[in-house]
Formats: C-alpha cells, sequence, structure tokens
C-alpha cells in the first residue's frame, strides 16, 4: 500500500490532502500451446491457453484455437494477454507429413487359361504398410508381395488396387489388372451307333 500527501501553502495556511492507493503484483499468465500433425493438404488445429486473449503470429486470428493448412512443417507463435495486460508467448509446431506414393512393378500381367496367378510386387516407404484391396474396396492382402486367389479356368480381367500408409497418412490406389486369356477348350465327344431291341 502506498499514500501521496498534496500540501499547498495559501496566504501561511498549510492545507494537505492524502491518498492512499495499492499496487498489485500479478503473475505472468502461462500460456500454453498444443500442436498438430496431418498429412500434406489437411487442416491442423493449434490450441492455446492459459490467457484471456490470444494473437498469433501467423495470422490475424484472435482466438484460442487456430485452424491453418501448411505445405511444411511449421512454427507457430502465440502471445496470451490476461485481463491486468500482464502477457506471455508460446511456440507450437504443425507436423506435416508427406503422403507415400507406392511404386508397383508391373501394372499390368497376362496370363493363359489355367495358369496361376501372378505374384503382384509393390514398393512402399519404409516402415510403410503396403496394402491391397479387390476391386470392392476388401482388403485381401499385406506386404509388398501379394498372389491373388482366383480361379483362371475362364477368360477374365482381375483387378486390385494397392495403397500405402506411412505416419498415418494413406496414399491414393495404384491400380493392377491381371488378364486371363485364350480360348477355352472344347471337347470334342466320340460317339457309337447302338442297336437295340
Amino acid at each position: 500500500s502506498y499514500s501521496v500527501t498534496v500540501q499547498n501553502n495559501y496566504d501561511g495556511l498549510i492545507c494537505s490532502e492524502t491518498a492512499s492507493f495499492n499496487v498489485t503484483v500479478t503473475d505472468i499468465p502461462v500460456v500454453t500451446a498444443i500442436g498438430d500433425a496431418v498429412c500434406i493438404g489437411e487442416t491442423a488445429t493449434i490450441t492455446a491457453e492459459g490467457a484471456f486473449t490470444y494473437e498469433w503470429s501467423n495470422s490475424s486470428e484472435t482466438e484460442s484455437t487456430l485452424n491453418v493448412t501448411p505445405e511444411i512443417s511449421t512454427i507457430y507463435q502465440v502471445t496470451g494477454t490476461d485481463n491486468f495486460g500482464c502477457w506471455s508467448t508460446a511456440t507450437a509446431e504443425v507436423f506435416v507429413n508427406s503422403v507415400p506414393t507406392p511404386t508397383v512393378i508391373t501394372t499390368n500381367y497376362e496370363i493363359n487359361l489355367t495358369e496361376p496367378m501372378p505374384e503382384l510386387t509393390a514398393v512402399g516407404i519404409e516402415s510403410g504398410t503396403l496394402t491391397w484391396y479387390n476391386m470392392s474396396g476388401d482388403q485381401i492382402g499385406t506386404g509388398a508381395l501379394f498372389t491373388p486367389d482366383e480361379n483362371t479356368s475362364s477368360v477374365n480381367v482381375f483387378t486390385y488396387t494397392v495403397k500405402d500408409l506411412y505416419n498415418g497418412c494413406e496414399s491414393d490406389s495404384v491400380i493392377v489388372t491381371v488378364t486371363v486369356t485364350g480360348d477355352c477348350p472344347i471337347a470334342t465327344p466320340e460317339a457309337e451307333d447302338i442297336i437295340i431291341c
């Protein structure tokens, strides 16, 4: 608590007046910011807390949450101010993970009737997960090598897709087709005349 006194000398008469006031010392707000991790092209959300108002260095947004779509991993700084005008800063990073692109060794296979199905081969990003699907979208295999279980006794075209998953980011589908070609075998019947009573 502090006081201030004002004195005034008027024709030998001293007049004084005293006023008191308090100085309150408040803590600086502890501002924290939580970053995010997204795949490239997705929107990330950063959340700040610990203050009353916020100001983001990379945006004109003043809310406690900031939605961004960076192309590369980016650090964002936020300044938080409390009700007393005291402020502090915090930073948060948005990690942008690239979307993997699997490479298929052969995209079109051609086999003859009754031949076994070929082994399909794809190459993905290291530590990624390759998954194979049929055209109905059902998962039918995983890994770089996959041999379909199909009946090749008739002419047909089988279509499959493969995707790669890494750090939660899934690639677009890569299409692989297997075409079964050849003439269907035609049996030649043999017959003999039969005499009956």
